[in-house]
């Protein structure tokens, strides 16, 4: 879990999650406004688009019928949601990519 850079706080899974969707939010423990890292989000989208667009050029290949398929991509999507705060790395610096 991310920590502030500041105070050192771990910040909670629903605040890493919250920020993850946003580029800045305050800190809950010292109220200084704690900044997300550009490529932190980069690496998660590459790694988390990998699988469906793999699956989704194999599907046809493997016979794998249109249910099957949807419902593994929409759990999927759900890890991916669930795993996304860790993920995520906090600077007091805004910081341009």
């Amino acid at each position: 879990m991310p920590q502030c850079e500041n105070c050192g706080m771990e910040w909670s899974w629903w605040d890493a999650f919250i920020i993850s969707f946003l580029t800045k939010r305050t800190c809950p423990a010292c109220g200084e406004t704690q900044h997300l890292k550009p490529h932190a989000n980069a690496k998660a989208f590459y790694a988390a688009a990998a699988y469906p667009f793999i699956l989704n050029i194999l599907r046809p290949y493997l016979d794998i019928p249109s249910t099957v398929f949807a419902v593994s991509i929409g759990l999927y999507i759900i890890a991916v949601l669930v795993i996304l705060p860790f993920n995520v790395r906090l600077s007091s610096q805004p910081k341009t990519r």
